[in-house]
């Protein structure tokens, strides 16, 4: 510990100022704190005590005699990067009627969101950067560079269970997972050998959005049958068996991952590891815009992805053109995909076709207790670069049989 005059200054009694000026020289000459406190007649743990107090108020750490961090940002009416003040707190004497003069102050802060938000984007991209890159598929050797092909999903809600006595089907991970898988086979090995690929899954990839199923804006509890940890692996391992899939079928891949409103934290951070995943494959590339709108340019047929759950058909027309005028001016044919309300709907705006898609998931008990109930499905659309949609599958569970071999967790 050290003794400075700000401290002997900023001392809170004459006496303790007293005990300061006398313990100085025994600092300063190398003396540690119980020798300097015996030298001057004192407890020692009164002489920390007294020391750490006029620190604090002359702002400067008790152990160095330098400015702290904190008092020097709040000094100057800042805080530290990262962190923001949010109140101060002043305690003044009154030497005279007229004369009050602050002898102590408090500043608390609390960290600012969008800094807090930036570092947990840098904490991810860096321990994506050491991933092993993954080794390329072997490339087809013919396809016909103005065809496009969109394999479509959503809903799938990965770590929803469905009891078939309260539903009407049993549905949980392991049949949420090989339901993807058939639909992805079946879907490939029957499309035309388009160029390239377009991997859209329109989100509610996942269940929940994190360690507790719960919805994330009213936290009601949701039907799950598996932990966090396992959903988050079962969604890596997914999708990554898709795009290599595709890989094989395709020259390229794009890779469109909306966030929905049951997973939209937990999809940023997994766009943001597969981008850097791919960094190096040329012929994959993975769509990492922050917002809820996503697109694809192919020629003049504009592709606009959406979950759902803050445009619908009807208003997603207006957001499109907010989000994406200049592609849109480019475009002669424009098709708007959004899935969320488990159910098929399309709407002719025009300028653009809104399509709305069925869940490829079995309904929850919440859904069956309202009545709800749509058939579950699948699509593959074909688009050319000039004429837009030339043909579209419909691929329903029944045709895919999402019951896995083995027994159900």
């Amino acid at each position: 510990m050290v003794i400075t005059d700000a401290m002997i200054r900023n001392a809170s009694r004459r006496a303790a100022a007293d005990r300061l000026a006398g313990a100085k020289p025994y600092f300063d000459s190398g003396y540690t704190l119980p020798q300097a406190a015996k030298a001057i007649g004192c407890y020692p743990q009164n002489l920390r005590r007294t020391i750490r107090r006029a620190a604090a108020r002359a702002g400067v750490d008790p152990e160095t005699g330098e400015p702290h961090p904190v008092g020097r940002a709040a000094a100057n009416g800042d805080a530290d990067a990262g962190f923001k003040i949010a109140k101060r707190t002043t305690l003044y004497r009154l030497d005279g009627e007229d004369d009050p003069r602050p002898v102590l102050e408090w500043v608390g802060t609390k960290p600012e969101h969008q800094q807090l938000a930036q570092g947990l984007q840098t904490v991810a991209d860096a321990l994506a950067s050491g991933l092993p890159r993954d080794p390329e598929p072997p490339a087809p050797t013919e396809t016909v560079a103005d065809l496009l092909a969109q394999y479509t999903i959503t809903d799938l809600h990965l770590g929803l269970l469905s009891w078939a006595p309260e539903t009407g089907e049993d549905y949980n991970t392991r049949r949420a997972e090989q339901a993807m898988r058939n639909f992805i086979e079946t879907a490939a090995s029957e499309a035309p050998a388009a160029e390239t690929a377009v991997l859209a899954m329109l989100g509610d990839m996942l269940h929940w959005d994190g360690l507790e199923p719960v919805t994330n804006r009213h936290g009601h509890v949701l039907d799950a049958d598996t932990r966090f940890d396992r959903l988050i692996f079962a969604a890596g391992r997914l999708v990554r068996w898709a795009i290599d899939r595709l890989l094989r079928k395709h020259a390229r891949v794009h890779v469109v991952w909306c966030e929905g409103n049951h997973d939209e934290a937990t999809v940023k951070a997994l766009r943001s590891m597969f981008n850097a995943f791919y960094e190096d494959n040329p012929r994959v590339t993975v769509d990492t815009t922050p917002g809820v709108y996503q697109h694809y340019q192919h020629g003049r047929t504009l592709l606009i992805y959406h979950h759902g759950h803050k445009s619908a058909p009807k208003q997603i027309a207006t957001a499109a053109v907010n989000e994406f005028a200049p592609q849109i001016g480019q475009a002669s044919h424009v098709y708007a995909h959004l899935g969320h309300r488990h159910h098929d709907y399309e709407l002719d705006h025009g300028y653009m076709k809104a399509v709305q898609h069925r869940a490829l998931c079995a309904r929850s008990s919440h859904e069956a207790r309202l009545g709800y109930n749509s058939p579950r499905d699948a699509k593959l659309f074909i688009y050319h670069t000039d004429h837009g949609e030339r043909a579209r599958f419909t691929y329903p569970i029944g045709m895919i049989d999402a019951a896995p071999e083995g027994e159900d967790d």
